[in-house]
């Protein structure tokens, strides 16, 4: 599904990590060559231990996130994904899945270190946000789980 300029811009507005920035900054993040690509439902779009300098913003559908085979987590529209491979250089931490139909926009790192620096540390700054949100679901949850085999011994 083609989208205009103006269309993209619109989406753009909605999308917390380019929230802080200025209308024509976020014409700037468009035009650095960052492309639009569609997964369709099913595909793995990320694969765990592989390596790609891209991440992922999602314009439209959902994913699931796998690693080690275990789903442990779902991806939205306005969230981001493949940050650790694409930030750090390391090998993918999971596989991510489409769920149903998908429109993403693909950031690699030579396109957005060409944006201008206050443009970058703005996504930076959103990224690192993230980053610690997901840390810390993923803390609830190990401590949920953890509570859960307690009570469990405590039964048996």
């Amino acid at each position: 599904m083609p989208f205009n300029k103006l269309k993209l811009l619109e989406i753009f507005n909605r999308i917390p990590l380019f929230k802080s920035l200025v209308q024509r900054e976020r014409e700037q993040v468009l035009n650095a060559g960052c492309t639009i690509e569609s997964a369709p439902a099913g595909k793995s779009f990320i694969i765990e231990g592989t390596h790609s300098p891209v991440f992922y913003v999602v314009l439209s559908g959902s994913a699931l996130v796998q690693h080690n085979g275990y789903q442990v987590g779902t991806i939205e529209p306005g969230q981001f994904i493949g940050e650790v491979g694409f930030i750090c250089s390391e090998a993918r931490t999971a596989t991510v899945i489409a769920r149903n139909d998908m429109l993403l926009l693909k950031i690699n790192r030579q396109n957005f270190q060409s944006l201008p620096i206050k443009i970058r540390e703005s996504i930076k700054d959103k990224v690192i946000e993230g980053l610690v949100d997901r840390t810390s679901m993923q803390n609830r949850q190990i401590a949920k789980l953890a509570q859960s085999q307690a009570n469990d011994a405590l039964i048996a």
